[in-house]
């Protein structure tokens, strides 16, 4: 049996999601790789319950991050999960959090790489709880590297989101949800796209489209 290697024995027993004991201490940063909306079983309640499933590059489990540490996330990279994707993040064991009175450890967002000075931000926990005073830091060397680019939105494009759910209907594919439609929307964007933006747009805007179609009839008068 090899002893190279020094950990804590609870990681041997660990689950399906990433769990503190499986992040260092002193703090190690990842890459986030995407992130959607999983149901898991609470195991006070045994109730399914949804939680935000966040992906890292690197390790094999997803982690189920915390409103602390989903809203310091946000607070770096902006509300919309699709920005989240590239952008890397400094995690670490916080050996003190407690979960229902007992000294379990939790997983703490440091800060990022990607940050030029620290960030105080107010994190909202819900209306039974104060917001989370949490300071955000700069964990690498050297100038941050260009933030990915926002996917566009709706706006951007001039479209209503039945309208573009009413274009997959006729390509046969599913609904739009909040996971996917950055994703929908910056292929709709492509230029090789054209075609399909423009008729989204006639489907999100279908009274302007017959007004248009109208003001082309030649003047009987």
């Amino acid at each position: 049996m090899s002893h190279d290697d020094d950990f804590d024995y609870r990681t041997a027993y660990g689950g399906r999601y990433l769990t503190a004991v499986e992040i260092p201490e002193a703090g190690d940063d990842f890459t986030i790789t995407g992130a959607r909306i999983v149901e898991v079983e609470d195991p006070k309640t045994k109730a399914m319950k949804k939680r935000l499933e966040v992906g890292l590059q690197g390790l094999p489990k997803s982690w189920l991050p915390a409103r602390t540490a989903s809203g310091s996330i946000a607070a770096m990279f902006g509300d919309r999960v699709a920005a989240w994707t590239g952008r890397r993040v400094t995690l670490h064991c916080d050996p003190r959090v407690k979960v229902g009175g007992k000294v379990v450890g939790g997983i703490r967002v440091l800060g990022s790489p990607e940050l030029r000075e620290p960030m105080a931000v107010e994190v909202d926990l819900g209306s039974r709880k104060p917001p989370a005073k949490v300071t955000l830091r700069p964990t690498g060397r050297g100038p941050a590297p260009a933030p990915a680019p926002r996917p566009p939105t709706l706006e951007d494009l001039g479209l209503t989101r039945a309208g573009v759910n009413a274009l997959l209907a006729e390509k046969g594919r599913p609904a739009a949800d909040d996971s996917n439609l950055g994703a929908i929307l910056t292929r709709l964007a492509h230029p090789d796209s054209a075609a399909a933006l423009a008729r989204a747009r006639e489907l999100s805007h279908p009274a302007t489209a017959a007004d248009d179609a109208a003001n082309t009839l030649p003047d009987l008068e």
